[in-house]
């Protein structure tokens, strides 16, 4: 089959099929993450007024995922999930945008 003349074009597929499935599992944790996170409600002092935040690892934890979604939009191999990298770019950074909004109203 004389495959050694096509080695480049192996390669080259063969890196697209890794990033793309690299892609493909951390888009799955995001969907299977960001399903089941919850604001938290705490009474503050003794006012009896709930204030809502979201825990500190929580936090940590959008700020990496927004890191990692940023990071695929980089990728060379972007097509193939463009529309679900875009959604969670746009989701996750509405999530960082209303926990600094709502920190800010309820200091």
């Amino acid at each position: 089959m004389n495959i050694g003349k096509y080695q480049e074009d192996v390669e080259e597929i063969t890196d697209q099929a890794r990033q793309e499935a690299k892609m493909e599992k951390t888009l799955h944790k995001l969907d299977a993450t960001w399903n089941d996170i919850e604001f938290e409600f705490t009474a503050h002092k003794d006012s009896g007024v709930s204030m809502i935040r979201l825990n500190e690892d929580n936090f940590d934890l959008l700020e990496n995922d927004q890191q990692s979604v940023n990071g695929m939009f980089a990728s060379r191999y972007l097509a193939t999930f463009e529309e679900r990298i875009t959604y969670w770019n746009k989701a996750l950074g509405a999530i960082g945008e209303i926990v600094l909004a709502v920190g800010e109203v309820q200091r």
